[in-house]
């Protein structure tokens, strides 16, 4: 469906001259390009379905013969699926959600948008950069008809800690840490969380917020 089926005259002399016209019809009139007279033509056929293709040729002296031959053209897969949302150094986990429109789906191909591929069904995959991917997911069903889908999967940054403190610092005096931390600049989200561990035996602090 859609893919370009190419013709090819097998037509025989049989004694009466050379070749000289062809003229076929696919069976298709609604494709607006229904006839053609070359010898070895193409054809494109936009929708699923059986067509009885008709070719008929004439020799040098006049005579003419016809055959007719039933040409079936496939439906094409739905190439479909979902990726897990992840943030930087997490497998995304991505799924095939495609139908075969056939009895199987016998291949996939994945392209994640960084330079690897994958030829599982349900692949997971590690980017080593955040940022936004285009990955493309290319099927081929048991009946050899091909069909991709590119979808755009976000990986987020991580957030960047930072905090200053007061000095001088001596025994027993309170130390003042101010938090400095920030998100990568163009991405949504903000820091929700934070968990201060001061490495001298007292229980981490907490602090959560919006």
């Amino acid at each position: 469906q859609g893919q370009t089926v190419q013709f090819n005259d097998l037509s025989q002399t049989n004694g009466g001259g050379s070749l000289t016209q062809w003229h076929w019809d696919f069976g298709d009139p609604t494709s607006g390009n229904n006839s053609s007279t070359i010898q070895n033509p193409t054809h494109i056929f936009a929708t699923a379905g059986t067509y009885t293709v008709t070719l008929i040729s004439q020799n040098a002296t006049g005579c003419s013969d016809t055959i007719a031959k039933v040409v079936t053209v496939n439906q094409l897969p739905v190439s479909d699926f979902t990726a897990s949302p992840v943030c930087l150094n997490q497998i995304t986990q991505f799924t095939s959600t495609s139908t075969a429109n056939a009895a199987s789906i016998v291949s996939y191909l994945w392209d994640f948008g960084d330079g690897n591929f994958s030829i599982l069904q349900n692949p997971p995959h590690t980017y080593s950069i955040y940022g936004t991917f285009n990955v493309k997911l290319t099927i081929t069903n048991s009946n050899g008809c091909i069909k991709d889908t590119t979808k755009q999967v976000i990986v987020h940054p991580l957030p960047i800690p930072e905090f200053s403190f007061s000095t001088p610092n001596c025994v027993g005096a309170v130390v003042n840490y101010t938090d400095l931390s920030h998100t990568v600049a163009g991405y949504l989200g903000s820091i929700v969380k934070w968990v201060w561990h001061f490495d001298d035996g007292s229980a981490d602090v907490t602090i959560t917020g919006s």
